[in-house]
């Protein structure tokens, strides 16, 4: 079962423009009696961001893959998160699930672009190019709300341990 809508929103981050994206979504994309939280439900469904300091994934350090958290498509991987001090999960480089929103001048001209996940067309968050200032390897910071994830953690590494150079003590 496949269904097409089509969402309109206003960004209200950095701009006040109109954007229009069609998806087509299977359709158990919905709030998916309680599998959401509202923070999670927000942030997918009408592009919020969650408060800064405030997601468990933010001191993730355990080697393993995130996911959407509404449909579980793999976005990123923890060789890739490094701490950016913004307050969100940041990373420097995506998997094939993640969607870039182009095409927008305001975006364009704001050195960032929406990212979505391409299964189901869930916020993400935003890229940007200023990866140069924590020198990471693809010069991109995939600044990424954590109520959009869903972790999960290599078997041989669930209990814990480092998997990046990017992470302090």
């Amino acid at each position: 079962c496949v269904r097409a809508f089509v969402c309109v929103h206003v960004c209200v981050h950095v701009c006040a423009r109109v954007c229009t994206c069609l998806y087509i979504l299977p359709c158990v994309y919905t709030y998916n009696a309680g599998k959401l939280s509202k923070v999670a439900y927000n942030v997918l469904h009408n592009q919020a961001t969650e408060r800064p300091f405030t997601s468990p994934l933010l001191k993730e350090k355990r080697v393993g893959t995130f996911a959407c958290a509404a449909c579980n498509t793999e976005l990123f991987v923890t060789k890739s998160k490094f701490d950016s001090g913004t307050g969100w999960p940041s990373f420097y480089d995506k998997l094939e699930g993640v969607e870039l929103e182009t095409g927008n001048l305001i975006d364009k001209l704001s050195f960032m672009c929406e990212v979505h996940c391409v299964t189901c067309g869930g916020h993400l968050g935003h890229v940007f190019d200023d990866g140069v200032l924590w020198q990471v390897p693809t010069g991109k910071r995939y600044c990424i709300n954590g109520a959009s994830l869903a972790f999960k953690p290599t078997a041989s590494n669930a209990e814990g341990g480092r998997n990046s150079v990017f992470f302090e003590n």
